[in-house]
């Protein structure tokens, strides 16, 4: 009986991590996304160069498109992309979001990192000022100014509507 239980459950664990995986069109689907981001990124050059640092006056709101992607959004409809180097687990729409300057400047800037607050685990009162984010802290990359199109075909690219 004990060697059937430790089977059925050696069996019970490859279901669930093989339920994990990607399947090769969840792959395709995603490196089409990529694709089509990168895509409407390199059609900004009429908008100005990719900056290094923001500073806080040009910046009112900031919003998480994706685990790789936030929007920087500023005064008279100023927008910038800033693409994360790599993807960042946890980085989720509606995330609180929690930046951490490395310099002593009040700009924000490339590799400046960023990290996700979790309301539902909140013992701040436990932790360190700097250790308020929950999960990895992923560095930022450069601010690309982009139109208000661009932000809506990015929006699209990342939910997978094709209009």
């Amino acid at each position: 009986r004990i060697s059937t239980a430790v089977g059925s459950f050696c069996f019970l664990g490859v279901l669930l991590l093989s339920g994990c995986a990607a399947t090769p069109q969840e792959k395709q689907a995603q490196e089409d996304r990529t694709l089509e981001i990168e895509k409407i990124l390199t059609q900004s050059s009429e908008y100005g160069e990719a900056e290094r640092c923001l500073s806080p006056n040009q910046y009112r709101h900031v919003r998480i498109l994706d685990d790789q992607h936030i929007l920087f959004e500023g005064r008279r409809d100023q927008q910038w992309i800033n693409t994360l180097p790599m993807r960042c687990p946890g980085l989720r729409r509606n995330s609180t979001l929690v930046i951490e300057r490395f310099s002593t400047l009040s700009s924000l800037c490339k590799l400046d990192s960023v990290g996700v607050y979790d309301r539902f685990d909140n013992p701040w009162y436990r932790r360190w000022p700097w250790q308020w984010t929950s999960g990895p802290r992923c560095g930022l990359g450069e601010f690309q100014p982009v139109s208000k199109e661009q932000v809506q075909a990015l929006e699209n690219a990342i939910r997978g509507d094709n209009s």
